[in-house]
């Protein structure tokens, strides 16, 4: 147990994420924080709660620098035991749920997890691998579908039942202490856990609560249906508290859930990926009221200019923007407000850097280039995370020159913005040349008959790789001669993919966030050009 005296010299002036919504509390009490379904909280009441909970992770042994594993879908149990987290100083260690097997152990081990937590719906994936999960010592549920406690795991529910006190408990937490390790995608490798202190948080909140960040007020009404096991949902979660806003949370990316709820609720705010954008316009969506929309954002990837056009028509008092981030720098990038509301010069804007931060394009030998020119996209900022976890080498690879090195190829445009080229794993090479997929995405999601495309490269008898596209057309009036047809128009000749795959929207294989996985788009179709002989 700390001293009194010490533990108060560290509330005079530490950084502790958990400080956020005690603040808030204070300030806002009644005001809602957060509904899932349901189950709704104001700021004092979710402030209660999170106390209540902390002392319950305290009550099964964890303490400070421990890690918490959760894998749920989005409930108001695991927002509760994230907030719980910041408040005792563990680990925030959530776990994407589409994992399986060998990823599992990998990453409970790796993150050395004291207690793991899981939704009824993953249950029998971690029972799998329960044999191999010796580093675990508890194991809870977080039972959604009311089904039996297996033997020794513990209820989630009765430990968040109230039989703890609502008081906050007393630990002392700097700004240099880890609040969570958030694993990478995974989208072009193996997921790395980023190691994000407490400190990060506060950076990444001055970003996002500023007028040249995410805008957060008190007056937003935010939906989040992108999953809290990742940064953005997470983050945007803890900003959010930070400037008192609303939070209506969804189990997971349903549209038609998606729409109602902007309806019934008057959703201000919302953060998506461009494929949700894009999949929504082949609804019906003059049946909603969608007027209330205020901040409509996206992220991940290169937004359609016509699906662009087609939003801002539908929701003409809304302003649109794009936002590139990534794990590492806890989202905290670069964001472009269109407040003039003209469609941008390509989707692939990203604007211009967030507060605290600090980014320019570099070339192989870490030189400057020229504007215009392509190069890699460095960063700095107080909300770089501290490590990659464990893994000395990858840390020293993106910590060069004293910037994170992000691995994604970027411009920085006439018009003062940066725009994103693509990741630097993601061009392919064919034929000697180089070719970057958002390019040839851009020119194929112009046909007013495509919907959305993902382009990559594949193994190729004589082209080393083969540009490859899959396509999601927005009519049946779309076919591959089509396609090539309009790519020979507009595209270099070594750029024009070599197939063209017409897909439903639905055979698309997205991340839990909407991002297009070209790393199973590369498996799924790793032998089409197997029988290729010649050009």
């Amino acid at each position: 147990m700390y001293e009194k005296e010490e533990y108060q010299q560290n509330l005079l002036r530490r950084q502790a994420v958990g400080d956020f919504l005690r603040r808030t509390a204070k300030r806002l009490p009644n005001k809602l924080l957060m509904a899932f379904k349901d189950n709704k909280f104001t700021y004092k009441e979710f402030d209660e709660a999170v106390n209540r909970t902390a002392h319950a992770l305290m009550a099964l042994g964890l303490k400070k620098g421990d890690a918490l594993a959760i894998m749920s879908q989005n409930c108001y149990q695991m927002a509760l035991l994230m907030w719980a987290c910041f408040r005792t100083g563990v680990w925030y260690a959530p776990v994407n749920y589409l994992l399986r097997g060998a990823e599992i152990v990998f990453q409970l081990n790796h993150c050395e997890a004291r207690v793991f937590i899981v939704e009824s719906a993953f249950l029998d994936p971690v029972k799998n691998v329960h044999n191999e999960l010796s580093i675990v010592e508890k194991f809870g549920l977080i039972n959604l579908a009311s089904i039996d406690l297996p033997p020794g795991w513990f209820d989630v529910d009765e430990l968040l039942s109230g039989n703890y006190p609502d008081s906050e408990p007393e630990v002392i937490i700097h700004g240099d202490d880890p609040a969570s390790i958030i694993y990478t995608s995974g989208t072009t490798a193996a997921p790395k856990g980023a190691l994000i202190q407490h400190c990060s948080y506060f950076s990444q909140c001055a970003s996002f609560l500023s007028s040249s960040g995410s805008r957060i007020t008190e007056h937003d009404i935010w939906m989040m249906n992108i999953p809290l096991f990742h940064i953005g949902a997470s983050s945007v979660f803890v900003a959010c508290v930070k400037g008192g806003a609303a939070i209506y949370g969804t189990y997971g990316i349903d549209p038609i859930e998606a729409l109602e709820l902007i309806q019934k609720e008057k959703v201000t705010s919302l953060i998506w990926p461009p494929t949700l954008y894009t999949g929504l316009l082949g609804m019906d969506l003059g049946q909603y009221d969608l007027s209330s929309l205020r901040k409509c954002v996206w992220f991940g990837g290169s937004m359609p200019l016509d699906a662009l056009k087609k939003w801002m028509e539908l929701c003409p008092e809304a302003t649109f923007g794009a936002h590139w981030s990534q794990t590492e720098i806890n989202i905290t990038g670069t964001l472009a407000w269109l407040d003039d509301h003209k469609i941008p010069e390509a989707g692939n804007i990203i604007g211009k850097p967030m507060p605290d931060t600090e980014i320019k394009i570099v070339d192989e030998n870490d030189e400057d280039v020229s504007p215009g020119k392509t190069g890699e996209i460095v960063i700095r900022s107080p909300s770089v995370m501290l490590e990659y976890y464990k893994n000395e080498e990858k840390t020293k690879e993106v910590f060069k020159n004293g910037w994170l090195h992000t691995g994604d190829v970027g411009r920085l445009g006439e018009d003062g913005n940066y725009y994103f080229v693509d990741r630097v794993k993601d061009m392919v090479k064919t034929g000697g040349e180089n070719v970057s997929c958002l390019d040839v995405e851009e020119v194929l999601n112009s046909h007013p008959d495509v919907q959305v495309s993902a382009v990559f490269g594949v193994h190729h008898p004589y082209w080393v790789e083969g540009v490859t596209a899959v396509v999601v057309p927005a009519s049946k009036n779309l076919t591959e001669d089509i396609l090539k047809d309009y790519a020979q128009k507009h595209l270099a000749k070594y750029k024009i993919p070599k197939k063209f795959i017409l897909v439903e929207y639905g055979q698309l294989p997205v991340s839990p966030t909407g991002k297009i996985l070209k790393r199973e788009l590369r498996v799924i179709y790793k032998d089409i050009y197997k029988n290729v002989k010649g050009k």
